[in-house]
């Protein structure tokens, strides 16, 4: 019996940046073939491979064609399982030693190894514990810094402590928020709600909303939207444009760490279901259904983007085989 067995191939073109392959069976090994610089004399990979066993984001690398060297890839420009049924994608964790009270505040956290589009939770951050649990989308400033893309200022720069952490769960590209927690609203003819991370909502559909009552008056006069519904005329990736006026309300301000200290339930937005007037108000219409959830999860492979990684350069064509291994040790 053959070593191993080939279940699904493809092709694809590079565009320099991560690439995420969706395969039918949870594979065991993969091989990537750059087709564009297969005869490419300089030190260009031209194939890569992965099995497991292998580090997170590695893999193997062959350079040169006129005469194949071999290497090592490291994480994160190399080979990386995914299973987005699993709503956290979890690494080890990082030690935080700033917050500041930026706009957006910036993370200090000595090589983070995040990338911009990831997600991540914050944990024992004392002076900055309201941001605990909350999952964030990310910008990447440097390989020591990132800021936390749609939070408003805390309310005074923190010194997180020694058992301060950031932990990635996942990133933007296959996301699916677990819930929806405001982190600004504004007050308008029309309010856009802003959300810790990348929300799914879609124009047409019905929210509502869950706002804390807490003694310092955190959220200002935006409680008492509490336990009301709204519906959504617009989106972006991260906000929702609402069909209430929220002018009379005032200024949006977010808990401070004390509260987090003691624990408390963020603001947040949960789906209702489908406003079919307002999906077939808008212009143009949207669909009526457009808030019909179908199983968009898959097993995938992530593969590191641009030159020498299998994810390939800019208009590198890229070929593919992935499978089954039938052996065990060499047996």
């Amino acid at each position: 019996m053959a070593y191993d067995t080939v279940v699904t191939q493809g092709t694809f073109v590079g565009t320099g940046s991560t690439v995420i392959i969706p395969v039918r069976s949870d594979i065991d090994w993969m091989s990537v073939y750059n087709y564009t610089q297969i005869a490419t004399p300089a030190d260009v990979g031209f194939q890569y491979y992965w099995q497991r066993g292998m580090p997170i984001g590695g893999g193997l690398i062959w350079t040169n064609p006129a005469a194949p060297t071999f290497g090592a890839l490291a994480n994160p420009a190399g080979f990386t399982l995914i299973n987005t049924s699993i709503p956290f994608q979890v690494v080890s964790p990082a030690v935080i030693t700033d917050i500041s009270n930026a706009n957006p505040p910036v993370v200090t956290s000595a090589g983070h190894g995040l990338v911009t589009g990831d997600i991540v939770l914050i944990s024992s951050a004392v002076g900055a514990s309201q941001l605990g649990g909350i999952p964030f989308l990310v910008t990447v400033i440097d390989a020591n810094n990132f800021s936390l893309v749609n939070m408003i200022p805390i309310v005074a720069a923190a010194a997180p402590g020694a058992t301060s952490r950031v932990r990635k769960i996942g990133n933007a590209t296959y996301w699916n928020p677990y819930v929806c927690i405001i982190t600004n609203m504004t007050a308008a003819v029309n309010a856009v709600v802003t959300f810790s991370a990348p929300h799914t909502f879609q124009t047409g559909s019905q929210i509502r909303f869950q706002f804390p009552f807490l003694t310092d008056g955190s959220y200002g006069n935006y409680t008492s939207l509490n336990g009301n519904t709204a519906n959504i005329i617009a989106t972006t990736a991260s906000t929702i444009t609402l069909d209430i006026n929220t002018v009379g309300l005032g200024a949006f301000t977010f808990p401070v760490s004390a509260d987090g200290a003691f624990g408390y339930t963020p603001a947040q937005v949960i789906p209702v279901g489908e406003n079919t007037a307002t999906a077939l108000s808008l212009v143009p219409p949207t669909s009526t259904l457009g808030d019909a959830q179908v199983n968009v999860a898959i097993l995938g492979m992530k593969l590191g983007g641009g030159a020498n990684t299998p994810g390939g350069a800019n208009a590198d064509l890229m070929y593919w085989q992935a499978g089954k291994a039938f052996s065990n040790n060499g047996m």
